[in-house]
């Protein structure tokens, strides 16, 4: 899941270690990427693929 936040809410992580602090705003954001997370982990049958760094 690291992977995929990395790669795909880069932002989300900025905030999180700019902010210290887990706001509303950023809680929202977290459930919201989580529920991406899950259909995209789903979809691919339980895998995701590699990400290249």
């Amino acid at each position: 899941m690291l992977s995929f936040l990395d790669n795909s809410k880069g932002s989300l992580l900025q905030k999180i270690r700019e902010k210290k602090d887990l706001t509303d705003e950023i809680k929202s954001e977290m459930a919201e990427a989580i529920k991406e997370f899950k259909q995209k982990f789903a979809s691919e049958g339980g895998k995701l693929a590699k990400a290249s760094a």
